[in-house]
C-alpha cells in the first residue's frame, strides 16, 4: 500500500430520494489539526449546553456557543420547515418554542458521537433528545444528529 486517505462525503438527497450536492473532503492532514480541535471542544461545549438547558438551567450557555447575531445560521430550529435564523434572539425564541412543544417537563441528552470532518471546521453531533413526563419518566426519545460548521474562535 502506497497511501492511505480518510475522505469524508456530505451528500444532500432530495425528497425524489436524489442525490441533488457531493462534497468530498480528501484529508490532507487536518483531521488532527488546531482547528479539529477546536471544533470538537466546541461541540463538547454546545451538548453540556443542550444538557444544561433541558434540566431546567438557563440559555445563557446555550447561546454562549453561537457567533454573534448574523454570523451563524440555524436552519429549520423548530423542525417544520420555518425559515433559518440568524440571531441569539430568534434562537432563544425559538429554544422556547421546542421546549413547550417537546419538553415541557424536562428532558435529558445522552451524546453519542462526535465526528470531525477532514474539513476540520465540520462536524457532526448525534445524541437521543429524551423527553420527560412531569414525574420524571421517559415521554419520548428523539434521535438526532447535528451537522455543525465552527469558526476558527469556536
Amino acid at each position: 500500500v502506497n497511501s492511505t486517505y480518510n475522505i469524508t462525503d456530505t451528500i444532500q438527497v432530495n425528497n425524489a430520494g436524489e442525490i441533488v450536492s457531493l462534497k468530498a473532503y480528501w484529508d490532507p492532514g487536518l483531521s488532527n489539526s488546531a482547528q479539529a480541535q477546536i471544533t470538537r471542544s466546541a461541540i463538547e461545549s454546545y451538548a453540556q449546553a443542550l444538557a444544561k438547558l433541558g434540566s431546567g438551567g438557563g440559555i445563557t450557555d446555550y447561546l454562549a456557543c453561537f457567533a454573534g447575531d448574523g454570523n451563524f445560521t440555524d436552519e429549520d430550529p423548530v423542525g417544520n420547515g420555518n425559515p433559518a435564523i440568524s440571531t441569539k434572539a430568534a434562537l432563544s425564541q425559538s429554544m422556547e418554542q421546542l421546549k413547550s412543544k417537546f419538553a415541557p417537563n424536562g428532558n435529558r441528552v445522552d451524546f453519542g458521537d462526535i465526528a470531525v470532518s477532514v474539513d476540520p471546521t465540520q462536524a457532526g453531533v448525534s445524541f437521543k433528545l429524551i423527553t420527560l413526563n412531569a414525574d420524571g419518566s421517559v415521554n419520548s426519545t428523539y434521535n438526532i444528529t447535528d451537522a455543525i460548521q465552527v469558526n476558527n474562535a469556536g
